[in-house]
């Protein structure tokens, strides 16, 4: 009889494992099955001037929307059916007008990153994939006038200059002007700089300032700077948009970039 009553108590527990075994089992079959039946994608919308929020479907199905400058299936996955063809297209958002659209094939696990370069301003509506003749070690980039009119009246013809900014604040002349920035126009000249540190440790970093042609002085924002401060990413083709921010009632001097 003891040795009965010991077999019923080890009864239960041995349940309690043999169900702890099946759920683990079946928790790693599905994640499994993912990596089996399925791949996802990512989608990325550039920073460009003029670029409009999109609506992204899957087929038919509208599954999310896409912000400039913002991303989308890299924290949650957009799941796609492996070995199953899937159109994947980008509308005006709000609306059925159709933008861009691709049929891609994934493979189990494979996530493919699409990235979009769509500008009303520049007539850009196209995917790209980033990649540039530059060298690893230096920027190219063209400059858009995206200064609003209250800060800048369109009377005033303005010339930008690109400076190199020393350790100890101040600033050296490059020699490289932007003449005649017109406002919501991309400058066709395109520069190219060096933006990683020297051999020798030192950095590179630089300002643009602007010159009022009419009077020869660098304009200054509300708040006394006569200096926008860039980022330049190595590697890379960038169109940088001069802007300004509203503060307190003033105009602060500031650059958005994106790579294409």
């Amino acid at each position: 009889m003891l040795i009965q009553f010991i077999k019923m108590k080890k009864t239960p527990a041995l349940f309690a494992c043999a169900l702890l075994l099946f759920i683990f089992s079946c928790t790693k079959g599905k994640g499994t099955g993912y990596e089996t039946y399925y791949g996802s994608f990512s989608a990325e919308l550039l920073a460009l001037p003029g670029a409009a929020t999109l609506d992204v479907y899957v087929n038919d199905t509208k599954i999310d929307s896409l912000q400039a400058g913002k991303f989308i299936g890299i924290a949650s996955p957009l799941r796609l059916i492996a070995g199953v063809p899937a159109t994947i297209s980008f509308r005006k958002a709000g609306t059925d007008l159709l933008i861009l659209d691709t049929t891609i094939t994934v493979t189990p696990g494979e996530k493919p990153a699409l990235k979009i370069a769509y500008s009303l301003i520049l007539g850009i509506q196209d995917f790209t994939s980033g990649n540039s003749n530059v060298s690893t070690d230096s920027t190219s980039f063209f400059l858009f006038n995206g200064l609003p009119e209250a800060m800048i009246s369109d009377d005033i013809i303005i010339e930008a200059y690109l400076f190199k900014a020393n350790q100890d604040g101040s600033h050296s002349a490059t020699g490289i002007t932007w003449s005649n920035l017109e406002r919501n126009k991309l400058n066709p000249n395109m520069v190219t700089i060096r933006s990683l540190p020297n051999e020798d440790g030192t950095t590179n970093s630089y300002v643009i300032k602007l010159k009022n042609t009419a009077t020869g002085e660098f304009i200054r924002d509300g708040f006394g700077r006569d200096y926008i401060a860039p980022y330049f990413e190595a590697g890379s083709r960038e169109i940088i948009t001069l802007s300004a921010a509203q503060l307190f009632g003033l105009y602060l001097f500031q650059a958005q970039y994106a790579t294409y």
